[in-house]
């Protein structure tokens, strides 16, 4: 499947299968939105993944849907 400039939504993207499917798809180059449990972890996975890639086919935001 060709990946280049589709848009891609990961939940759960930010740890473990998903951190890996959202790396694989923006090496394919793929627009890819990530959505994590918290914003430290969403900070950490976007600072890691952008040191040696472009930061323009990633976006992400922070979402706990836990009920307290």
């Amino acid at each position: 499947m060709e990946l280049k400039n589709k848009r891609i939504l990961i939940v759960g993207g930010t740890s473990g299968f998903g951190k890996e499917v959202a790396l694989q798809c923006l090496k394919q180059g793929a627009h890819v939105s990530v959505i994590g449990h918290s914003n430290s972890h969403l900070k950490e996975f976007i600072a890691t993944s952008t040191q040696s890639r472009s930061t323009s086919n990633l976006k992400g935001t922070a979402l706990d849907a836990t009920v307290k």
